[in-house]
């Protein structure tokens, strides 16, 4: 099998506190390519002329007087933090591998914990907005599903009070190192959920090769729930023998390891309200696992395609019991 190939080097972090810190100008010039990366216009009328206002951050319209904040209508509207800590709070949690807590970033920006607490949550709802907006292509495929949670000591296997999430993984040939993955918390591990799960996530056309349409394979641990795909994919639902090194799902499994190790490990435990927000975030950082020196351009994207969330706002999303909410609910609850 393909091992995984190495990362490219990623921003240092010396040379962002060289760039921003004690330098005002710089920070609002990497907000404001983040809200204009075209170029400031007016929200209100389009013109694209202004008088700008330092001390407040406010671009005033030439033509009609609009005034446009530097963060209004963006996921950092109201923001009270300074600059410069803000912009090294969305490096370190974007640029971390594996994830940062709350704490460790408070301590980190010389904040208080909810200031942190919030600052996270609002970059998790930007890496959902990422991953949710994406379907992932290929010939290959791999399904299955995991439990994560505590168990009840009076309850045993599926029937325990752990949460089931569905993974699905995207690879240039069967076998290979992953290119893709997305994970989605569900009830259980039925036909319908698994159904839903895969057009979600998956597009499930059939590919070209060779001249001749084929439809992808997918590569399931043996339960017959995956039946239901047969129908759009040719479903290898076989018996794995897990003892051996090299079985189909070696990569899926290495995954899921790495996310219970991670989100158990940094965090210390999720509440089942908030697991969608800390599953989307792992799902980003592998997914983007390769950006490199391209991390703080798809920040500023990300910001300029975002909408406001209140610490209110985010709580009520948490609190959605149907799993197969979507990014929009965010701005929409």
């Amino acid at each position: 099998m393909t091992a995984a190939k190495l990362k490219p080097r990623k921003n240092s972090e010396i040379k962002l506190i060289d760039k921003y810190h004690n330098n005002e100008a710089a920070c609002i010039d990497f907000f404001y390519r983040a809200k204009w990366p075209q170029g400031f216009y007016c929200e209100k009328c389009g013109c694209t002329h202004y008088y700008f206002n330092a001390s407040r951050r406010l671009y005033q319209c030439s033509d009609c007087g609009h005034q446009n904040y530097l963060f209004s209508n963006t996921v950092f509207q109201d923001n009270k933090l300074p600059l410069f800590k803000l912009i090294l709070g969305l490096y370190h949690l974007f640029v971390a591998n594996k994830g940062i807590s709350a704490e460790d970033l408070a301590n980190i920006l010389d904040v208080n914990r909810k200031t942190a607490q919030l600052l996270c949550r609002k970059c998790r709802t930007l890496m959902s907005d990422s991953v949710s907006s994406h379907k992932m292509y290929s010939r290959y495929f791999e399904m299955d599903a995991f439990y994560i949670g505590s168990r009840t000591p009076k309850q045993q296997g599926k029937s325990s009070n752990k949460q089931c999430v569905l993974i699905s993984l995207s690879t240039d040939a069967d076998g290979e190192y992953p290119r893709y993955i997305r994970m989605r918390p569900v009830p259980c591990e039925t036909k319908e959920h698994i159904r839903k799960f895969a057009e979600s996530s998956m597009i499930l056309d059939k590919i070209m090769i060779d001249d001749k349409l084929v439809k992808s394979v997918l590569n399931t641990d043996g339960s017959q729930s995956y039946s239901i795909l047969n129908d759009v994919m040719d479903v290898n639902n076989e018996k794995i023998v897990y003892e051996e090194d090299d079985h189909r799902l070696k990569w899926i499994n290495i995954i899921i390891g790495n996310i219970k190790t991670q989100i158990g490990g940094i965090y210390h435990g999720v509440t089942r309200r908030c697991l969608p927000l800390y599953l989307n975030e792992q799902t980003w950082r592998f997914n983007h696992r390769r950006s490199g020196s391209n991390i703080m351009d798809k920040i500023q994207k990300y910001i300029g395609q975002s909408q406001p969330r209140t610490r209110k706002m985010i709580s009520r999303i948490e609190h959605i019991s149907e799993p197969y909410f979507t990014s929009a609910d965010l701005v929409n609850s």
